[in-house]
């Protein structure tokens, strides 16, 4: 992550288990961080971000639609899991509540064996965009063909 992306903005990392990619922004310099999981998961992220100014965890179900709400960053990390293509709709449309505001969501995840072509399509019906980065803007280091990310905004 290029800490030029979070350095300053308010950023919400989606379905952030142990908090690990936010909790990085909150290192890299973000102004302020949510992490948002489903409720089982909020004792662990508390305790991880317990040593962290700034950043506040939430429980966020992708079942329950969201109001608008401003931020300028949305990290998301492996949310598209094998069996779980349900969730692919409301996971689009938490997305794009997020991205009403202006901001820029950065969207990573394994290509495993499913089709996630779906997703895609209910981003594109709610008024969002998805560009795949291009392997060499990403840290060499860190890059392998299966690992997609991805830039969304809203249109």
């Amino acid at each position: 992550l290029d800490p030029g992306l979070v350095r300053g903005q308010r950023v919400l990392e989606l379905g952030a288990g142990t908090g690990f990619v936010g909790l990085c922004a909150a290192a890299l310099g973000a102004s302020a961080v949510t992490l948002t999981d489903m409720a089982c998961c909020l004792p662990l992220m508390r305790s991880n971000a317990a040593a962290s100014d700034g950043v506040s965890v939430e429980c966020l179900d992708w079942l329950d639609p969201i109001a608008a709400r401003k931020v300028d960053v949305v990290l998301a990390a492996d949310c598209l899991l094998p069996g779980r293509q349900a969730l692919f709709e409301p996971l689009a449309a938490t997305i794009a509540a997020l991205l009403c505001g202006g901001g820029v969501c950065y969207f990573c995840f394994e290509q495993r064996h499913e089709d996630v072509g779906s997703f895609f399509l209910a981003l594109r019906g709610r008024g969002v965009t998805a560009e795949a980065l291009p392997a060499e803007a990403l840290h060499p280091g860190f890059c392998v063909p299966e690992i997609r990310v991805f830039r969304m905004v809203a249109v």
